[in-house]
Parts: structure tokens; sequence; C-alpha cells
């Protein structure tokens, strides 16, 4: 009967750590959707203003990412049975460049590094959203148990 409570427990804890890790993955998500925008800004003509307001938002999303790997390092403690590894890429090489070479040929390489981690948010959010269903079905079939 304990083991039966302690793993119940442990699903909820990993629950409350993969609901973590999607809030964070999501804001994430936004950020990045609004450095996407003012990329396109800054490629087709925008200048210092443009490219700081599309780094801030990088910027945001690097920290709401690195909360999201926080939450799933727990959750794969967790769910030490699961053997994925969870790794978000974060924003770290093209900063000073982009600013000091205020350019169209490294607005398009600060663009495709967006587009790039936009992409890996959304497939680890996805990934999240499966692994929280399997949680709650398995905590659905427990509840029916007892």
């Amino acid at each position: 009967m304990s083991k039966r409570v302690n793993n119940k427990q442990d699903i909820l804890d990993a629950v409350n750590a993969a609901n973590d890790a999607l809030f964070y993955l999501e804001d994430a998500e936004k950020s990045l959707s609004k450095a996407k925008k003012w990329g396109i800004v800054d490629i087709l003509g925008g200048k210092y203003i443009v490219t700081g307001i599309k780094r801030e938002h990088m910027a945001q999303s690097n920290e709401k990412i690195a909360m999201a790997e926080g939450a799933l390092d727990v959750l794969s403690k967790k769910l030490a049975a699961l053997n994925q590894h969870f790794h978000l890429t974060y924003f770290n090489d093209t900063g000073a460049i982009d600013f000091l070479f205020d350019n169209f040929i490294m607005d398009l390489v600060t663009q495709s590094r967006i587009n790039e981690v936009y992409k890996q948010v959304q497939e680890s959010i996805a990934q999240v959203e499966g692994i929280l269903d399997g949680l709650e079905k398995v905590l659905a079939d427990q509840e029916m148990v007892e």
C-alpha cells in the first residue's frame, strides 16, 4: 500500500514538474515569436533600436528556457524510467556581433538562429504535453483501482 501511495506522489510530482516546464516553455515560445517578428523588421532595415528590442525578446526567452530546463531536470529525475534527455539551446553567440555588424547578413544569421530555437521549444512543448498526457492516464487508472 505504501509503495502505491509513494508511486502516486511521484506521479503527482512529475505532473507538477511537467506543468512547470510547460508554463516556462510557452512563455519562451511567446518571447521567441516576438523576436521573430522584430527580426523580420530588422532584416527589412531596422537599426540599433530594433536590434535591441529583438535581443531583449531573445534574452527573455533564454530566461524562460533556463527555468524550463530546471523543471525538465526535476521531471527527468521523477521519471527515471523514461530515459529521455531534454536539451534546449540558448542564444549565446551572436549578441555583440549583431550590434557591432548590424547588417543584412548578420540579421539573417540571427533570424535563422531564432527560428531554430523556436522550433526546438515547440518540439519540447509537444514532448512535455505527451508525457503529461501519459502521466494523467496513469493517475486516472490508479484512481479507478483504488
